[in-house]
């Protein structure tokens, strides 16, 4: 067990607090340089991309007139209202997936 006179000239050296100095000495602890290593930054996606890449696809090569919308053109909101609509959609997933999806541009129908 470390010390408490140990951790704050860490914490003091390294600019941060003793609670984050202890965490990584926890990390170390039990787990050595691997539990040191950074973990894949945020969520692990809920539907695979191809599947949400395909019913996007899907999606742009009609307007949104044609499912009873009264707008000429796609926004990222529509798009996420009429995939959680879908049977087998999760609604928090749709969201996150298909604006990242639409900003790549991978769904635009001019792009095979």
């Amino acid at each position: 067990m470390v010390t408490v006179t140990f951790i704050a000239p860490v914490a003091r050296t390294l600019c941060c607090g003793r609670s984050s100095v202890g965490l990584w000495i926890n990390w170390f602890t039990q787990s050595g340089v691997e539990g040191l290593k950074s973990l894949p930054a945020g969520r692990a996606r809920r539907w695979p991309f191809e599947h949400i890449s395909t019913l996007l696809r899907e999606l742009v090569k009609h307007s949104p007139g044609d499912f009873g919308y009264q707008y000429s053109r796609w926004s990222t909101e529509l798009l996420a209202i009429k995939i959680n609509k879908k049977p087998a959609a999760k609604p928090f997933a749709a969201v996150a997936v298909c604006g990242d999806c639409v900003a790549k541009g991978s769904v635009n129908s001019a792009y095979p």
